[in-house]
Parts: C-alpha cells; sequence; structure tokens
C-alpha cells in the first residue's frame, strides 16, 4: 500500500513536470521569434516530450 502511494506522488510528479515543459515549448512556437533551426529544434524536442508521455501512460496503464 505504501509503495503504490509513492509511486503514485512520484508518478503525478513527473506528469507535472512534463506537462510544465511541454506547455514552455508549445508556447516558444507560438511566437514567431525563433528562426527556422531553432523552431526545427523546439518542434522535435516537443515530438520527443509527447512520445516519452504515450510511452510513460502506457505503462502506467500495464500496471494499474
Amino acid at each position: 500500500q505504501r509503495q503504490m502511494c509513492i509511486r503514485d506522488r512520484l508518478g503525478a510528479t513527473v506528469e507535472e513536470g512534463e506537462d510544465y515543459i511541454k506547455d514552455k515549448f508549445e508556447k516558444a512556437l507560438e511566437g514567431d521569434d525563433l528562426e527556422a533551426g531553432e523552431r526545427a529544434i523546439v518542434q522535435q524536442c516537443l515530438a520527443e516530450i509527447s512520445e516519452g508521455e504515450r510511452f510513460g501512460d502506457m505503462i502506467e496503464k500495464q500496471y494499474d
């Protein structure tokens, strides 16, 4: 029971961090102050963050 509570809190913290950084990258892309190369890097990072979130969700479903 204790391990489950710790795992849930840890998972929530990771989720909050993912949401925070994803929001930062999305806001950077909304602006028009990035050069083409910078924009491509931010888009790639955002894609990797989203992929990581999907993977984490898949793992979470397996263990719930």
